[in-house]
């Protein structure tokens, strides 16, 4: 009866020790045309990496956002994510982020972002796809993480379209004028 004792503690501590180390940021954009291109790819990586080791979260931080939005965006594309609404956009200061999609894994107990990029580089710039992806920016990652590497990989700069700004950054400020203009 010892021994089995031993071993349930055992396994509750390596479950602890390994519960969702890492959160996946995936910032997305309802409207973002490339954001819906990576969708396919993110359920794969999802399916391909769903463990207790990586928590995957679509975080929605535009102004226009709503959970509504953000939850039929998830439902139409397959994707089983947590939903962040980011309307604030607290965490996409916090991680610097400015485009979506553009992802961030972040080591949950050490408080320290491992990468933040792109997903991999089927686009090399608006509007530019490449015909085949050849470097997997976001599975090398979560790769090297899975097989207990500590990860030093390079940051990719993420293709996509800009995060709009909070709308209390507009407050008092008219859209238009009717006052003419001269040069």
């Amino acid at each position: 009866m010892r021994r089995f004792s031993y071993i349930v503690i055992l396994l509750l501590f390596v479950t602890i020790l390994n519960a969702q180390d890492y959160k996946v940021y995936v910032f997305m954009g309802e409207d973002c045309v490339i954001s819906r291109n990576y969708t396919a790819e993110l359920r794969q990586i999802q399916q391909s990496y769903d463990d207790a080791m990586f928590q995957f979260v679509a975080v929605f931080p535009n102004a226009y956002s709503t959970n509504k939005t953000a939850q039929d965006f998830l439902h139409k594309y397959q994707l089983d994510y947590t939903v962040q609404m980011d309307k604030a956009q607290l965490l996409r200061r916090q991680f610097e982020v400015q485009l979506t999609p553009e992802v961030v894994v972040y080591h949950a107990t050490d408080k320290t972002i491992i990468y933040k990029g792109r997903i991999n580089d089927l686009y090399v710039s608006l509007g530019r796809r490449r015909p085949k992806v050849t470097d997997h920016n976001l599975r090398v990652v979560l790769d090297g993480l899975s097989h207990g590497k500590s990860m030093n990989s390079e940051w990719k700069t993420a293709v996509g379209c800009y995060i709009t700004a909070p709308d209390h950054l507009f407050e008092g400020i008219p859209l238009c004028s009717d006052k003419k203009v001269n040069y």
